[in-house]
């Protein structure tokens, strides 16, 4: 029962994120305040990134600088840069809402009915894919604009971190 209990709190609040990433805006003040944190080649990947993925990945940075002020300067900006960057690999292709929905959907499938999925000539093979891979296409991004490092690390792996700093974005990321 808490298994069931756990997963449909998870689909109300995926639900929930999914109707505020359709209605996404972004205010000037935002956009400001993220140009003062990203350099300018930086900057024109968050720009990339269609107006639902800038608007998250908003979000994820101010709760990253609500959250953990704490941090010194330089492990902040780092989180910062990578946070508002970390979803910048689905600017690649053209990201459909309805795939949105299905790779939210995709994670209550049974992980065989996902693979399984994930090999297929179905249509319904690209947003898996998608999900998959924007990490690693987005720190290949981050490389080519000349970002340190420890930022394409963050990119490359927000969904599975190897490092506190990594595990800190993830868990802002989720919530968000």
């Amino acid at each position: 029962m808490p298994y069931l209990r756990y997963n449909v709190r998870m689909l109300f609040y995926r639900l929930r994120q999914l109707l505020k990433a359709h209605n996404a805006k972004i205010l000037p003040s935002e956009h400001t305040w993220a140009g003062h944190i990203l350099s300018p080649s930086a900057q024109a990947l968050f720009l990339r990134q269609d107006t639902r993925d800038q608007r998250h990945a908003l979000d994820v940075a101010l709760a990253l600088e609500r959250n953990h002020a704490a941090l010194p300067a330089e492990n902040l900006d780092l989180l910062l840069t990578a946070a508002l960057l970390h979803d910048c690999g689905k600017s690649l292709q053209p990201v459909e809402l309805w795939h949105r929905i299905f790779i939210v959907l995709a994670k209550f499938l049974p992980e065989g009915w996902r693979q399984a999925l994930l090999r297929s000539a179905t249509p319904l093979a690209f947003p898996l894919r998608l999900a998959q891979d924007h990490p690693a296409q987005g720190a290949r991004l981050a490389r080519n604009a000349g970002l340190p490092d420890s930022v394409c690390l963050l990119i490359a792996e927000h969904h599975a971190p190897s490092t506190a700093l990594g595990q800190y974005l993830q868990a802002e990321d989720d919530r968000c």
